[in-house]
């Protein structure tokens, strides 16, 4: 959530009320997002923590 915010929000914000770029700039934001989760997940995934959890 904290990233949707930071990356989402803020960018899709400042591409179209500060670079005027419109409807274009709000799914470049969503890019932006989503390539930024991609990179935590990945971050994740490959420091293994991810293993240290149990199911029920």
């Amino acid at each position: 959530m904290i990233s949707m915010w930071i990356f989402r929000i803020v960018c899709s914000y400042t591409l179209v009320m500060v670079l005027d770029i419109g409807v274009l700039g709000v799914w470049n934001g969503m890019f932006v997002d989503w390539y930024a989760c991609a990179a935590a997940y990945l971050a994740r995934y490959l420091s293994g923590r991810w293993k240290k959890h149990r199911m029920i």
